[in-house]
């Protein structure tokens, strides 16, 4: 059991992360590169926040928020990425794309430096773990686990159902699992610190997985 869950990607992130939709075959980076000039840490289209470094929100917004929503909360084209937990997970499926969302209506591109730089990503994770968390063990359940285990928890792109697996949610959730294999989704899991993920709602996740 223990190494069954083990092996599984939690998030988030699963997180998709914070980046436009690909239209189904169209170059983000080339046809982005164009019209929008690059979102440097100087702002560029972008903008500058009021410390002068990158404003996250405007940022997403311009280039996120088509397929995650406003708040990153999700649509119908990308998952909802608040309260990111890894921000090298994040940065490698902005960075690589994503293909396996068969849930949404299309993948997501990859965007290179040219586009958005690492300092300017930065900013949105930081807004998007700004976002107020759920109160219950349900509501914590779809912010953080859904877009790897599905919303009853019968495995998903993680292929690792957690019924019965309530047991063991207190260690791995604080451990992770795979390091920075990002790219091996039955494998990767990010670890969710107390500042993230308090130790009472880790308790509430436990007591809902348990309800599986």
């Amino acid at each position: 059991m223990k190494r069954s869950l083990g092996r599984i990607g939690f998030l988030a992130l699963a997180l998709a992360v914070a980046a436009g939709c690909d239209d189904g075959g169209s170059d983000s980076t080339q046809d982005m590169g164009g019209g929008m000039g690059g979102m440097g840490g100087a702002g560029g289209a972008g903008g500058e926040g009021g410390g002068g470094g990158p404003d996250g929100q405007m940022v997403f917004m311009q280039i996120c928020s088509s397929c995650h929503g406003a708040d990153g909360g999700g649509t119908s084209l990308g998952p909802d990425i608040r309260n990111p937990a890894d921000w090298g997970y994040n940065t490698y499926v902005v960075r690589n794309g994503r293909d396996d969302l068969d849930e949404f209506a299309g993948a997501m591109a990859a965007y290179g430096e040219n586009i958005i730089d690492d300092a300017t990503l930065d900013a949105i994770w930081t807004w998007l773990g700004e976002a107020e968390k759920p109160a219950d063990g349900e509501g914590l359940f779809l912010r953080f686990c859904t877009n790897c285990h599905d919303a009853d928890g019968s495995g998903g792109r993680a292929l690792t159902p957690l019924m019965g697996e309530a047991h063991e949610v207190l260690e791995k959730v604080r451990e992770g699992n795979g390091g920075d294999q990002y790219g091996v989704a039955n494998l990767f899991m990010p670890a969710f610190d107390t500042d993230l993920i308090t130790d009472a709602e880790l308790e509430l996740l436990r007591a809902y997985v348990e309800s599986f």
